[in-house]
């Protein structure tokens, strides 16, 4: 098992598997992501990566790298996007929301990091009233798409 304070290797994989930054230690952020990824798939939630962690982090992962390789921007998750979904397709999603919400000097941007979280909730809801396309505070094809569109277009 992996714990915090080991530094090698092996932390950048698990790191690469719950798309956050590969620093090689295992800090904060990867704990975090960590303990969302375990609770999400019924997994005991803890500080360190045990096998069965290991071993859905793994395929969960060549599950996307299949997905990615079959379709061009496919994402690990199925949308909708919604609070408590974590990864690289996330911190993709947490980007273009705030360079949106920049564009309209919103000043509550949610953070680029990889996971789903409240900020990124109201950041969704924010931008529905801006660009007056309904729905909650989810990420749907949709309203991804309108995000694309936006961020593209200037």
């Amino acid at each position: 098992m992996y714990y915090i304070r080991d530094k090698s290797g092996a932390i950048k994989v698990i790191q690469r598997y719950l798309g956050v930054r590969q620093s090689g230690k295992f800090d904060a952020v990867t704990s975090d992501a960590l303990k969302v990824f375990q609770s999400i798939n019924g997994l005991e939630v803890g500080e360190g990566v045990n096998y069965d962690t290991f071993t859905l982090l793994r395929a969960s992962y060549r599950h996307a790298q299949a997905v990615r390789g079959v379709r061009n921007d496919a994402f690990v998750t199925e949308f909708p996007y919604v609070v408590g979904n974590f990864g690289e397709d996330v911190k993709i999603i947490n980007g273009y929301i705030s360079k949106a919400l920049d564009n309209y000097t919103y000043e509550n941007n949610p953070p680029r990091g990889s996971i789903y979280t409240e900020a990124t909730s109201a950041g969704v809801l924010r931008l529905r009233e801006i660009f007056n396309v309904a729905g909650g505070d989810a990420v749907d094809e949709l309203f991804y798409a309108r995000l694309k569109r936006e961020i593209f277009a200037r």
